[in-house]
């Protein structure tokens, strides 16, 4: 009878035990999901009500270019300070970073450039012809610039002279530059053209866009895709190697700006405030907690991780999405080990197939931790110092980003 009470009371202890550890596991899940789904917050530093037209992303820093200069973030967009020395022009319309080195094009200078994160800065525009500089991009170590009314100019030396490449291009004004792979694509006043010989010639590619929507006021790149917001308030995707646009059902009108990273493409609009599509914009989501007013005039988003919305003259950030949405993507036979792990991660990328592979961990407020490059076939990273918590581990190398979820107990 004793060794019967003694086994009930043992049974009993492990029911206590399994029962506190699903409670002990929902509160975490509870807190995980509630603490991911964060809400857009200020950031700080960025003078009210300037307008923010343009951002960059250089390592870990990031710029922003304003109607009132060039400001640096080092902390992920969290605090911002003013980088405008030499920059005789501070109407800032555009911004591109390549290594180093940072390009801002004005409205009424040209192109300024810094290679010292924005300490000093410098104009680059011989040739140049007009100093209204809508749109930079970069393919390698050829930078493109496009301009209010003569067209695309094209730099191979640092923007130390520059060169029209306008052939076949029949509408030189000029809104909007991107780049996939070796192709560079521009949004013109006639529609947008592409170019795959660094802007040697062009070809329209206008099919699938109305007569009047092919005044396309700005690109963007999603995965493969290439999108373009018409200035009828309508969006269009291009798919890879397709030479026709198709309508976007967005349902959302009074567009005021896009943008777009990886399969994610974000919509600010003037009285449905920020919307966001996670699945190439199959579907969509009212996406404004945090934000004071539903008027958003602009977004950007660098990658899964950081997003930053303009709304009346404010600059917000959300460190990334929801815990449902940080999905994880498998485009190589990378191993990652162990996970969970509670001192170290192996990244193992089979042989080196991948080159130039950068690796990122970054933690729930979409702040990198750790940042280095994969030089060898296998990698351990050392994270004992970091908190127990869940983490993104994000690799990259220009081609592709895979991003894998870890949790370091």
């Amino acid at each position: 009878m004793g060794y019967k009470k003694k086994t009930t009371s043992v049974q009993t202890i492990q029911k206590i035990k399994i029962m506190k550890t699903k409670i002990t596991l929902l509160i975490i899940l509870s807190f995980y999901v509630s603490f991911v789904n964060a809400q857009w917050h200020n950031t700080s530093g960025l003078p009210l009500n300037v307008d923010i037209i343009s951002m960059a992303k250089s390592g870990s820093n990031i710029f922003a270019g304003t109607s009132k200069g060039v400001y640096l973030s080092i902390d992920e967009g969290n605090n911002w300070s003013a980088v405008n020395s030499g920059l005789t022009n501070t109407f800032v319309l555009a911004l591109a970073t390549n290594g180093d080195k940072i390009y801002a094009g004005t409205k009424g200078g040209g192109v300024f450039l810094s290679s010292n994160n924005g300490t000093n800065w410098s104009a680059v525009n011989n040739g140049i012809k007009d100093s209204l500089i809508s749109s930079l991009a970069i393919i390698g170590n050829n930078i493109f610039a496009g301009t209010s009314s003569n067209g695309v100019y094209l730099s191979n030396n640092n923007g130390n002279i520059w060169t029209a490449v306008n052939t076949d291009l029949t509408n030189q004004f000029t809104f909007s530059l991107v780049t996939l792979g070796d192709k560079i694509f521009v949004a013109t006043y006639g529609g947008v053209f592409s170019s795959s010989n660094n802007g040697s010639n062009w070809s329209s590619i206008n099919t699938g866009l109305p007569y009047i929507s092919n005044q396309i006021s700005k690109l963007a790149v999603s995965g493969t895709n290439i999108l373009a917001l018409a200035f009828g308030d309508d969006l269009y995707k291009l798919q890879n190697n397709e030479f026709s646009w198709s309508k976007m059902n967005t349902g959302l009108s009074d567009i005021s700006g896009f943008s777009a990273s990886e399969n994610d493409i974000y919509i600010g609009t003037i009285y449905s405030g920020m919307n966001s599509s996670f699945d190439q914009g199959e579907n969509w989501k009212f996406d404004t907690i945090g934000i004071s007013t539903h008027y958003v005039t602009n977004c950007f988003s660098f990658d899964s991780i950081n997003t930053f919305i303009e709304s009346i003259g404010q600059l917000y950030k959300r460190g990334f999405k929801e815990v449902t949405s940080v999905n994880e993507t498998n485009y190589s036979n990378l191993k990652i080990y162990p996970n969970p792990t509670n001192d170290r991660i192996t990244i193992d990328q089979n042989s080196n197939q991948f080159k130039n592979l950068e690796i990122s961990i970054i933690n729930m407020q979409g702040q990198t931790i750790i940042n280095q490059s994969l030089k060898q076939d296998k990698t351990t990273l050392g994270i004992s110092n970091l908190k127990n918590g869940f983490y993104l581990l994000k690799l990259s190398n220009g081609q592709f980003v895979e991003i894998k979820k870890i949790l370091k107990e």
